[in-house]
């Protein structure tokens, strides 16, 4: 092999190679678990587990059909932030762990307006023995 395209070779592999750790890095400044959006005109919303047992999935449904799904959420752990363009006070909540599940089902979204742009956090608190679901909402400044 020619040794000016075999150096050209090498350089293009180490070119390649620290965009895709650039990449790697510019991910890791995404929104911490715990970290709070600003600067933007949007709608960010986070589930957080307070219960003592892990979720394997959970559902937030919202009155326009709409429903944001979280995968393995530790106890004690709140999610990310995710971006929504529509969020509700108010919401259906169904959680699944282990073979169980439960749910907080409103009896009616009358009186609940969309919320404006900002930052929140659905705060569900389960008891196994009792299978009682408790769900408040926050909004954070």
């Amino acid at each position: 092999m020619n040794p000016s395209l075999q150096q050209e070779s090498s350089v293009t592999r180490f070119a390649g190679l620290i965009a895709l750790l650039l990449i790697i890095l510019g991910l890791g400044t995404a929104c911490s678990d715990d970290e709070i959006p600003s600067g933007r005109e949007a709608i960010f919303i986070r589930l957080e587990n307070l219960s003592d047992f892990n979720f394997d999935r959970a559902t937030l449904g919202f009155s326009d059909g709409h429903v944001e799904e979280y995968l393995q959420l530790a106890a004690a752990t709140p999610s990310r932030f995710r971006e929504v363009q529509v969020a509700h006070q108010i919401v259906e909540l169904r959680v699944w762990a282990g073979q169980q599940m439960y749910e907080s089902i409103p009896t009616s979204f009358d009186g609940f307006e969309a919320l404006g742009p900002g930052n929140y956090t659905y705060q569900v608190v389960i008891d196994q023995m009792t299978g009682n679901v408790e769900l408040t909402f926050q909004a954070q400044e």
